[in-house]
């Protein structure tokens, strides 16, 4: 601009912006030159104004790869190729997760390393974290002259799936606890050189089934690595089931004396049966009989105390019955009166009796015998003079004392009478026979 016709105007530059920011863009010399190339400059008033010189940041974005797997002991890394978008890279190689490749638009390397690794469960996943740079053809760092958006993969390890089963126990009430401190038995597997240990302290005393409960911690390298592993836990049954004891009551006989017969005896019916220890077993036999008769030793009751507490639970009482028998006191023998008439047409009795031994009744006390002869005869003939008896103890009924009735004969002669209606009538009489003769009787 302003320039005469045929002059024109060199401009040497020096202002330059080779990273990222801005600059003036300077001149460090100008010159006008005439139609014939003659210098003019000094016949010019040149004004400078300078430009500015921008470099901005080459943007892309780099992300890494993802992983998943269950705990096995051992590191989880990715090293998958990185992702780049907004940029083109030619990558040359991956070894361990170094990476190195030439950016498209720059012809610059881009050099990328994969730091992340986890091991142990996580409860949420870690980012696949990574560094980098960028350098020019000289070697020189000019990461600043790029703005990188970094996306991170995700590692995760999930728990390991594992079981345990503690054994179980079985046995008859001792007293003492049933434990079975066996080691566990492991469903599935650990990660290699890793191992567990056990608490088992599952305990059972008493009559009844509980669980044999036990803890488990594994380790690996004397660290605790149970926190990576999903535990399920089963536990044996630990079973105590009663103390079974037989005994006998013991029998029992008397003779009838009107009190109440009972036994409250009873035996083991093994020398090697026994409550535990010091335990005390306690029997009361409540049968009794009074009457003659026969009636089991039962009506059983028990219970067990150790050191004054019942343990009655624990136990299984069976029972065999003794017999509790009462016999009869004696014979005795009532005899009723004989008594013999002539036909007359009245009733014939005879109430007189008697008893053997009756001053062994008397001994009972409160015992009455009573006896009633209930026989009698009208017509001719011979029948027994019978009778019936009770014995009684206080105004009631007993069932003691057993008596034998064996009453006499009592009999009645005929009386003949002959009543003559022919001439050639006659009779005789032996004792037993009636001997009809000729003629009408």
């Amino acid at each position: 601009e302003n320039l005469l016709d045929g002059h024109r105007l060199d401009v040497t530059f020096d202002g330059k912006q080779l990273g990222v920011g801005k600059s003036k863009n300077t001149i460090s010399a100008w010159h006008v030159y005439d139609l014939y190339g003659n210098d003019v400059s000094s016949n010019y008033n040149v004004n400078v104004i300078c430009g500015e010189l921008v470099v901005n940041e080459c943007s892309f974005a780099i992300g890494s790869g993802s992983a998943s797997k269950v705990y096995d002991g051992n590191p989880l890394t990715c090293y998958n190729l990185p992702t780049v978008t907004g940029e083109s890279v030619a990558w040359n190689t991956a070894n361990n997760g170094e990476f190195y490749g030439t950016i498209g638009s720059t012809g610059h390397t881009l050099w990328l390393s994969v730091t992340a690794s986890v091991t142990d469960y996580t409860k949420t996943s870690v980012e696949n974290k990574f560094t980098y740079k960028i350098t020019d053809q000289s070697g020189t760092d000019v990461t600043a002259n790029y703005k990188i958006a970094t996306h991170f993969g995700a590692l995760s390890v999930t728990k390991r799936e594992v079981t345990f089963t503690s054994l179980g126990g079985y046995c008859e009430y001792n007293g003492t606890a049933l434990t079975n401190e066996n080691e566990p038995t492991l469903g599935g597997t650990l990660a290699n050189g890793e191992y567990a240990t056990f608490d088992v302290y599952g305990s059972q005393t008493d009559v009844g089934t509980s669980d044999n409960n036990f803890s488990v911690t594994i380790w690996r390298d004397n660290v605790d690595v149970t926190d990576n592993y999903s535990v399920k836990y089963y536990f044996g049954s630990l079973i105590v089931t009663e103390r079974e004891l037989w005994i006998t009551t013991e029998s029992a006989q008397k003779a009838y004396d009107g009190t109440p017969l009972t036994k409250n005896e009873w035996h083991f019916d093994n020398s090697i049966q026994s409550v535990v220890g010091d335990h005390e077993l306690s029997v009361t036999i409540g049968a009794s009989i009074t009457d003659c008769g026969t009636v089991d030793n039962d009506r059983v009751k028990w219970f067990v105390t150790a050191n004054g507490e019942y343990v009655t639970r624990n136990y299984k009482i069976h029972v065999t019955p003794g017999k509790l028998t009462i016999t009869q006191n004696g014979t005795y023998t009532i005899t009723t009166g004989s008594a013999s008439r002539q036909y007359d047409g009245t009733a014939l009795t005879e109430q007189n009796w008697d008893v053997t031994n009756k001053q062994a009744i008397e001994k009972l006390p409160d015992h009455v015998l009573t006896v009633r002869v209930t026989a009698s005869i009208s017509e001719p003939g011979t029948i027994k003079n019978t009778a019936v008896y009770t014995v009684t103890a206080n105004g009631s009924v007993s069932r003691g004392v057993c008596t034998e009735r064996g009453g006499m004969l009592e009999s009645i002669t005929e009386r003949t009478h002959i009543e003559q209606r022919g001439a050639d009538a006659a009779y005789t009489e032996d004792g037993e026979h009636f001997i009809d003769l000729p003629g009408d009787t």
